[in-house]
């Protein structure tokens, strides 16, 4: 009895350090990831890609302290990992890497790129406010289509946890944003034409003084 209590009691202790290690190394990842998604809104996409040079290393080391029974708690780390090396792709114009150039779990990987959407309405908004409609609207058609190919995993809620909800806030962010594009782009169709009527009336106003001033 006392050799099955010490030997569960050595178990233990090693999944106790394994989920601090983990853990530990986890926060550095989403903070170093958190500053370079800040940076891509500043602009400085290719400072954020250098942000991220190290995480991948650092994951791998994390990797390596994980056990059966500590390896969800990787999971959110590799989330951040994903939505920031996705979000760079997508604002350098490149394609998203896939999970084996990434080496991160399937289920992080799809978490990730669900994150990714609330990101793309942020950087739409962005480009909207400094009259960039063109462009913000191209961000807007890749929301839509990632949500697209996303949407079938809802299917493994069971065993994607929260996959659910981040579709459903998904959602609501793209239908949002869709409204918030529609709008500014009524809004530009109407001022075009306040400013074409106001051309034309200031047209004719010149013609008909020119024509007073003859006479």
């Amino acid at each position: 009895m006392a050799e099955t209590l010490e030997e569960a009691g050595r178990t233990l202790e090693e999944m106790q350090e394994s989920r601090d290690a983990v853990l530990g190394g986890s926060r550095r990842v989403i903070a170093t990831c958190s500053r370079a998604i800040m940076a891509v809104h500043r602009g400085d996409a290719e400072g954020a890609s250098r942000m991220l040079e190290n995480v991948g290393p650092l994951l791998e080391s994390l990797r390596s302290h994980t056990m059966p029974r500590t390896e969800r708690y990787i999971i959110t780390a590799e989330q951040e990992y994903v939505e920031a090396s996705a979000l760079i792709a997508i604002v350098r114009g490149d394609r998203i890497p896939p999970p084996s150039a990434l080496a991160v779990l399937p289920e992080s990987y799809v978490l990730g790129l669900l994150d990714v959407v609330g990101e793309l309405k942020r950087l739409m908004l962005d480009l909207m406010r400094t009259g960039r409609t063109a462009d913000a609207a191209g961000v807007f058609d890749t929301m839509d289509e990632l949500y697209g190919m996303l949407y079938g995993f809802a299917a493994y809620d069971k065993v994607l946890r929260e996959s659910r909800r981040k579709l459903d806030v998904g959602r609501m962010v793209l239908e949002s944003s869709r409204s918030a594009i529609t709008e500014e782009r009524r809004r530009q169709e109407l001022a075009r034409t306040v400013t074409d009527r106001r051309d034309a009336d200031g047209a004719g106003d010149g013609i008909r003084t020119h024509e007073l001033l003859r006479d």
